[in-house]
């Protein structure tokens, strides 16, 4: 599924299916990043290493609040993954 990664204002991180709505938070004068309604995936407030780790990578790539990244994922089941298939999946995250 195609998917965007996005750095919140407070450092922390979207992932979503549609871009994020970007507006000004009341009473401040910065913008943050929002889930738009319907948006499949919608989850917010990821710390950077689950980022990381979801893109295996050493380190989240979005240092600038509002930065996006667009990123295609996959779920599958635990109990339908094969270990052909996992060794492919780890095969594919080294390059």
């Amino acid at each position: 599924m195609k998917a965007i990664l996005a750095r919140q204002y407070n450092g922390s991180y979207s992932l979503l299916r549609y871009e994020p709505i970007s507006e000004k938070v009341a009473g401040t004068d910065h913008n943050d990043i929002y889930v738009k309604p319907g948006d499949p995936i919608g989850f917010r407030n990821m710390c950077a290493v689950s980022v990381a780790a979801i893109l295996s990578v050493p380190s989240a790539p979005l240092t600038e609040a509002g930065e996006t990244m667009k990123i295609e994922i996959f779920a599958i089941q635990a109990g339908k993954v094969t270990p052909e298939l996992r060794r492919m999946i780890l095969k594919a995250q080294q390059g």
